[in-house]
């Protein structure tokens, strides 16, 4: 829910079995060997798939320069402060056997999620890509973004280059009117 000037309303859905196909046939089409897990965000399968390991990690949903939203455990709305996704995310980067499983690359598919990036880089990710804009992110421009640098990536990209084609694709694609991912960190 959203709280605004006293009155309470659902967040607004997202087609995550889009993005969901969209990822999928993105990677097929580019010739990647990927094994793809999809899963609801729920603070504990956050923490999973970051012990278990991950080269790359996607978080789609929704977000502010707060937090990113994740879901209770039982479909309620559970937000994630920046700062205690950055304890989450940096839990466990001692030496182990395991040696450090944490993603190389996060995206951060959500609105004004420049914040949580900084959260990831600050407890160990590599790369993070991010949408720093504080307006809305239109769907299909979010859809041109993920495929283009996915597509990039999976062919042998350097993270930069991808992004830059990925931002390259939104700018051209003749279905989009505004929200042009505008920073990598």
């Amino acid at each position: 829910v959203i709280v605004a000037n006293g009155k309470v309303t659902p967040m607004p859905l997202l087609d995550w079995e889009a993005e969901r196909k969209l990822l999928c046939r993105s990677l097929r089409e580019a010739g990647g060997l990927a094994k793809l897990t999809f899963s609801h965000a729920t603070t504990d399968v956050l923490r999973t798939v970051i012990t278990k390991g991950c080269r790359v990690l996607h978080y789609s949903g929704h977000g502010n320069s707060n937090f990113l939203s994740f879901e209770d455990g039982a479909g309620l709305f559970h937000p994630l402060e920046n700062e205690r996704l950055k304890h989450l995310f940096a839990a466990g980067a001692g030496d182990s056997a395991a040696g450090n499983p944490k993603p190389k690359l996060v995206f951060v598919s959500a609105c004004s999620s420049r914040k949580a990036a900084e959260a990831f880089l600050e407890a160990g990710a590599k790369h993070v890509v991010c949408v720093e804009t504080l307006s809305e992110i239109e769907d299909r421009a979010a859809q041109a973004f993920t495929r283009a640098f996915y597509c990039a990536l999976v062919r042998g990209f350097f993270v930069q280059d991808a992004f830059q084609i990925g931002q390259a694709a939104v700018e051209t694609c003749p279905m989009v009117g505004r929200g042009v991912p505008s920073n990598a960190v």
